[in-house]
């Protein structure tokens, strides 16, 4: 090849094809060594469009497409979070003449992302220099991987909150001892002293300290109690139905109601009982972030047979279709460091804010139990939006 002459004129893609399809030692490799390869074998340019110039038969099955005589361009074909690394990969690689291997996502023609493993090496070509290399589909491979961490994961947190459960149920039961001597004692004193007395004032302090104590320990007997799920193919449609008629008599008139529930949403696997709870806490927590002024709650449900979790969440969904219900709001919205603990339990909305207890921690609890999960989207002034995902049931 000329010194001078481009990477991708016709002269120099019959010499980079032959060089590319030949042996060390200078013999012609027979074909099926190039095309029977896994993956995407290529010949590109060193170029920051990633052009390449040649690529094997699995270029249809990786990307969705047979690329003709003058090849394409890889770059816009990387996914925009990624681009600019695996450039710079490439880049850091030819400059220092030394193999890479990296892991990103391409865009199929499909539209769908597909997680790609590619390692190539540069070689000179003149004055100019090129990358040859290899792009394998690990997408089954990583979602296989992220399946098995979801599925571990849910199994720690189920050996969690049954020891929660059960540290609850004790914790419960001695403190009802200790409140049920405190209002005894304080009620026989009430009677002991004058009606007018100053200490009659303490003694009301008393009580109602004793009563919240008596609350919250009806929550600790409501979680050491919670019967186990029972999951069935339901309809999610009548449970929203049923939550918005209690809504209904309960959020005042100036808090508007806005619903918008997809009839032909597939089932899902539920315990009814449980997700028409857990619908209900999250409504009437929004309801309280409007802090009793005019509001607006919109509630909506609708298939999605491919979950795009928000900007860096991590997310315990399994692959495959889900049923997604989205509750939003107009309120103040929520700073990043109650967002962060807004699902542990004992936490208040803001500083200031209403107790939430541990109604929220339910719920994330019930939803992870549906082999689902809940995430949160919220920034101050903005409003916030729960996102719940429940796998599809399958068809029988």
């Amino acid at each position: 090849m000329k010194p001078d002459a481009p990477l991708h004129s016709r002269d120099s893609r019959r010499e980079l094809k032959s060089d590319f399809h030949s042996l060390p030692g200078g013999e012609p490799a027979p074909g099926l060594l190039f095309e029977g390869l896994p993956g995407m074998a290529y010949l590109a340019r060193a170029d920051r469009g990633r052009t390449i110039e040649l690529a094997g038969a699995g270029c249809q099955a990786l990307l969705g497409f047979k690329p003709d005589s003058k090849g394409f361009a890889l770059a816009p074909l990387i996914h925009p979070d990624e681009r600019e690394q695996v450039l710079d990969v490439v880049k850091s690689a030819v400059a220092g003449n030394h193999s890479f291997a990296i892991e990103y996502r391409l865009r199929h023609a499909s539209g769908a992302w597909r997680t790609v493993w590619e390692q190539g090496r540069p070689f000179p070509q003149g004055q100019q220099r090129a990358v040859q290399g290899q792009l394998l589909d690990v997408t089954q491979r990583i979602q296989r991987e992220q399946a098995r961490l979801a599925t571990e994961l849910r199994r720690l947190d189920a050996r969690k909150f049954q020891g929660l459960n059960q540290l609850a149920g004790g914790v419960a039961h001695e403190v009802n001892n200790l409140i049920a001597g405190i209002l005894g004692s304080a009620e026989l004193l009430a009677m002991d002293l004058p009606e007018k007395s100053p200490g009659q004032e303490t003694l009301k302090q008393i009580f109602e300290a004793s009563n919240l104590a008596r609350d919250f320990v009806h929550k600790l007997r409501v979680l050491a109690q919670r019967p186990p799920l029972e999951l069935k193919p339901i309809r999610l449609q009548p449970v929203i139905e049923e939550c918005l008629q209690i809504l209904g008599t309960i959020i005042p008139a100036k808090v508007e109601l806005q619903a918008q529930i997809s009839a032909d949403c597939p089932r899902a696997n539920a315990d009814a009982a449980q997700m028409h709870q857990a619908i209900l806490d999250l409504c009437l927590y929004a309801w309280q972030g409007l802090a009793d002024r005019r509001g607006r709650l919109r509630i909506s449900l609708e298939h999605c047979p491919v979950v795009r979790p928000p900007v860096g969440a991590t997310s315990l969904l399994l692959p495959g279709p889900h049923v997604h219900f989205m509750l939003q709001d107009n309120s103040p919205g929520l700073d990043k460091n109650v967002r962060e603990h807004l699902f542990h339990p004992f936490r208040t909305r803001r500083a200031g804010g209403t107790k939430v207890g541990l109604e929220l921690f339910l719920v994330r609890e019930t939803i992870h139990g549906h082999q689902g999960d809940i995430f949160l989207e919220s920034d101050l002034g903005h409003g916030l939006t729960f996102h719940i995902y429940l796998p599809v049931a399958g068809e029988k």
